[in-house]
């Protein structure tokens, strides 16, 4: 049991989702880096745990999403249903683009290891994913304090048990440093140093994404750091040798794993999320290597639903739906004046990215949350089933995001944002398969509009999205191509791609099954009154007229915008496309008549603006 004091009480108000845990004490705490006095608020008892408890995939294992006690640190924490654990585990995440293709794994194997018997908490580091990043300094240089507020969360829950660690990639950095004891043992999974992981985001960013860098700053795949915060990501370093057993008698074990096989080892972190692989046997390797305790029951743990996340902006923790998914709800603390007079002035619904996580390309749903609520904008961003914490750990590998589960998740997500939007809009937002769950949950539960980036597939029956679709989109036939080095175009490519974006139809004679797919089908599931809000990339852009959807853009049907973004990546993996669809936000909360802070960064020529035409109507084609 944690010490301080505590204060909990469950209140509703007018417009709230539902009963939201409101936490008070205010007493003053040291901040991470600098020993500074910072507020904070104090973490509540465990009074209503199903609160924050998430899906349950497998009924032996319990799981729960909290912020730590100490630090607006965000964590899972994954137990045995059973209440007795033989020790715990806290995993130390990779970073950026890699945390993000690795999250799949990592989950599985915090769930495996709590179906084993251990306790698991799996943080977000300060700065990456749903943890913010201190002001007082740079984000990388916090992370070993916040993994040390990790294994002290666990160490309470099994007190006399061992406290393992396992860290992934340049998590291996921090999960070296943990303080321990004997019998206690520290996993460095496919280590590499920050210097080493910094080059490598770079060459992946460069190498996989064709938009121009920005400047001002170091960018790496799917972030963008300052000097400050790239010298302090540089800086993490490996032991020289690790500490076996039999050398350090009064301290942790040190484990280096480097798998063999380096085809299946760069599925792990270094590929495209889509393509990720589970590596199921490896994870029973590791869950199997832990040395364990006692089965004795559980200790108490504080569980804290709300967090101060910047000046003036709370977030707190929640489950939306029968399925439980995971979500986030950010807004300025209730006591602070806002545009509204303490009302929101617009609501924010952010899904998840594709098969990705509900924070948003590189962490832009988070960051935009933040940046808003202020203004009197509150967001909510939210996890689909099969993504996140809501995967199926059985099936974690090769997750189709075309399902009614997610469409009825996205339902539920505007459900959410309606309640507390009350009579203010509501704009949902997302990218890649994050549209089409949000067109077909708007049949159950219409938005104000839809902000759809980069949709590529429109067929709205999920029976259409099957293996054979699947597998042609997303290439996973011919293995990952990130790290690969750019080829010279061969003549035929050149010629081909030319007749592809003067006659975008050629691009259904290859595969007539494409020819079902077609943009009018789904937008007659949308009802009416609903605005379309659609930006395309330059490829995303032939796919959308080769489907039909430049005679919707030319005004067929009202309250439709469509956008052309020619320098606009997919995924939005580069730091010049967040911007850009940073800047679409802003500009619908403008046609709203709403005053916000514009992103930092957005091109001083605003949004929509490079390669746009305008239609029929006046519609942006």
């Amino acid at each position: 049991m944690l010490g301080g004091r505590f204060a909990m009480s469950i209140v509703q108000e007018p417009g709230r989702l539902e009963p939201v845990m409101s936490l008070g004490t205010g007493e003053p705490v040291m901040s991470l880096g600098t020993g500074a006095p910072v507020e904070r608020v104090a973490a509540p008892r465990r009074t209503d745990p199903a609160r924050v408890e998430l899906n349950r995939p497998w009924p032996e294992v319990s799981s729960e999403t909290t912020w730590l006690p100490e630090l607006p640190v965000a964590v899972r924490v994954d137990r045995p249903a059973d209440g007795r654990a033989v020790g715990a585990l806290v995993i130390v995440p990779p970073f950026g683009q890699e945390r993000v293709v690795a999250f799949r794994t990592l989950r599985v194997l915090a769930l495996q290891a709590a179906r084993h018997g251990f306790v698991v908490v799996s943080p977000d580091l300060p700065g990456d994913g749903d943890s913010p990043a201190p002001a007082e300094a740079p984000f990388p240089a916090q992370w070993p304090a916040a993994a040390e507020a990790a294994v002290r969360y666990a160490r309470a829950a099994v007190p006399g048990r061992p406290v393992h660690a396992i860290g992934l990639r340049v998590g291996a950095c921090i999960a070296a440093a943990l303080p321990g004891y004997r019998r206690e043992r520290r996993i460095l999974w496919e280590p590499i140093s920050g210097q080493e992981a910094a080059q490598r985001l770079r060459r992946m960013r460069r190498r996989a994404i064709d938009v121009p860098l920005v400047d001002g700053g170091d960018e790496l795949a799917g972030r963008l750091l300052t000097p400050a915060e790239v010298a302090a990501f540089e800086a993490l370093t490996l032991p020289a040798e690790p500490a076996p057993a039999a050398a350090a008698p009064q301290g942790p074990e040190q484990v280096v794993r480097v798998e063999s096989d380096r085809a299946a080892a760069a599925l792990l972190a270094t590929c495209p999320p889509h393509v990720a692989a589970v590596p199921y046997g490896w994870i029973a390797d590791l869950v199997e290597s832990l040395p364990t305790g006692a089965a004795t029951p559980v200790g108490e743990l504080p569980v804290r639903a709300t967090a101060l996340v910047a000046p003036g902006v709370e977030e707190t923790l929640m489950v939306l739906g029968p399925r439980r998914c995971r979500a986030v709800l950010t807004r300025a603390i209730r006591h602070d004046a806002t545009a509204s007079g303490g009302d929101p002035v617009a609501v924010l619904a952010f899904t998840a990215t594709g098969t990705e996580l509900a924070t948003g390309p590189g962490d832009l749903w988070a960051a935009q949350a933040r940046r808003r609520a202020p203004y009197g904008v509150v967001s909510i961003r939210a996890d689909r089933s099969g993504l996140g914490d809501s995967l199926d750990p059985d099936v974690a590998s090769g997750v189709v995001p075309y399902t009614e589960e997610a469409a009825q998740d996205c339902a539920d997500l505007i459900r959410a944002a309606r309640r507390v939007a009350g009579a203010a809009p509501v704009l949902a937002v997302g990218v890649c398969a994050g549209p089409w769950c949000l067109m077909r949950g708007a049949e159950l539960a219409p938005p104000t509009a839809i902000l759809s980036v980069n949709q590529a597939h429109w067929a709205p029956e999920s029976w259409y999205y099957d293996d054979d679709v699947v597998a042609r989109w997303h290439g996973t036939s011919k293995g990952p191509a990130v790290a690969a080095a750019p080829r010279r175009e061969s003549p035929l490519v050149v010629v081909r791609r030319a007749a592809l974006t003067r006659l975008p139809q050629l691009a259904l004679l290859r595969h007539p099954k494409d020819a079902r797919d077609r943009v009018g089908r789904m937008l007659r599931r949308v009802p009416r009154e609903v605005s379309l809000y659609l930006v395309t990339g330059g490829w995303e852009s032939v796919l959308f007229r080769a489907k039909g959807g430049g005679w919707h853009g030319r005004g067929r049907r009202p309250r439709l915008r469509w956008t052309v973004e020619p320098i606009l990546d997919h995924g939005a993996v580069a730091a010049r496309s967040r911007h850009i669809v940073a800047g679409h936000i802003d500009a619908v909360l403008a046609d709203w008549g709403l005053l916000t802070s514009p992103p930092e960064g957005v091109p001083e020529r605003g949004p929509g603006t490079s390669g746009v035409r305008q239609g029929r109507g006046g519609a942006d084609q």
